[in-house]
């Protein structure tokens, strides 16, 4: 019964479709919208400051998920000069007809955000993404772009179409 078992496993996954796996310089986003943010993938850090002064570190780890169909990221900070946690765990897909972008993003506190109202511009060298969601009484807005391979910028406003406050102006680097 053992041997049956392992039998069939063995079996069926021999026979499910093989998905390709990135290789080292190699990056499977061809022919979908995410191809345009192949230049963040790798790991960056940021040690800056809000607007209100409260110290911010980060660390975000962009990877390819699935075979090329989704980006995740993982981001880590610290409160203060308190210790490194994971924060977020969030998933960039492309819808397969429409080419428009959804972000799925996993909260620390458990809450889930599903952002739909994004904008990608510009390729793979200087790929700008803005992204927009409520957050309560307000709207967040935040803006990544790659300036170049080693660094990108992301700003993050807080408020509504009448008026927004910036709160963050910071540049996220390379770490390897």
């Amino acid at each position: 019964m053992k041997q049956s078992l392992t039998a069939g496993l063995i079996l069926f996954f021999l026979c499910m479709p093989q998905v390709p796996v990135a290789r080292a310089g190699e990056v499977p986003l061809d022919g979908t919208p995410l191809r345009a943010l192949a230049g963040y993938l790798g790991n960056w850090e940021i040690d800056t400051e809000w607007s209100d002064g409260s110290r911010l570190w980060g660390r975000n780890e962009f990877t390819i998920g699935l075979g090329g169909q989704f980006i995740n990221i993982d981001t880590y900070a610290r409160d203060g000069d308190g210790d490194k946690y994971q924060r977020y765990f969030s998933v960039y897909s492309a819808d397969a007809k429409t080419g428009a972008l959804t972000a799925y993003g996993f909260n620390f506190d458990g809450s889930v955000t599903i952002v739909d109202d994004i904008e990608l511009t510009g390729g793979m060298g200087d790929a700008t993404l803005t992204t927009r969601w409520s957050a309560g009484e307000s709207d967040i807005r935040q803006t990544i772009q790659l300036v170049s391979k080693d660094e990108y910028t992301w700003k993050v406003w807080s408020g509504n179409d009448d008026e927004w406050e910036l709160i963050m102006d910071g540049t996220w680097k390379r770490v390897d």
